[in-house]
């Protein structure tokens, strides 16, 4: 009989906890975290310039992505960004056309860089994309510019696939 009257209580109790921790999950995994938020934006950005590139148009995807960086403002940066549009023009010849891109990782490297990489599913070969972006520090004697001014610093591609496994 004892037993009788602790049953709906202790029923009552397990729901409760139940519904919390389900509660507490939910609200654990849909809170983003700063280094989200941070990501997200540069995420965007490589995702647009690939499918500038998909869609036939590198000279303006590289111009885009690399709009406002000051590394490549020079003539010595135009040459070598010169080549790599030339070979990134020739990946839909060599490869086939970019069916689907998948982001394989997005690491932080302190707190001012942050390393990129997609894997461009091709018609007839994989391709594997890396970016490097830089958020430089300011010098205490220059105006200050947005902290979120992240500079693409890097960008290259190869087909080596093996990488990828280690």
């Amino acid at each position: 009989m004892a037993s009788e009257r602790w049953l709906p209580a202790l029923l009552a109790a397990m729901l409760v906890c139940l519904v919390g921790s389900a509660v507490a999950q939910g609200q654990t995994s849909a809170t983003p975290t700063a280094e989200d938020s941070e990501i997200a934006p540069l995420d965007a950005r490589v995702k647009e310039f690939l499918d500038k590139v998909a869609a036939d148009q590198s000279q303006q995807a590289y111009k885009d992505l690399f709009s406002g960086n000051p590394l490549f403002d020079s003539n010595k940066r135009s040459d070598a960004l010169t080549n790599l549009i030339g070979k990134t023009a020739e990946l839909k010849t060599n490869f086939g056309e970019c069916l689907e891109v998948e982001r394989l990782s997005a690491k932080k490297v302190g707190s001012r860089l942050v390393v990129l990489r997609y894997l461009c599913h091709c018609e007839r070969f994989p391709v594997v994309w890396y970016f490097v972006f830089y958020r430089p520090l300011q010098r205490r004697d220059t105006v200050v510019q947005p902290s979120s001014s992240w500079y693409v610093i890097s960008v290259r591609f190869d087909t080596d696939l093996e990488r990828l496994a280690n």
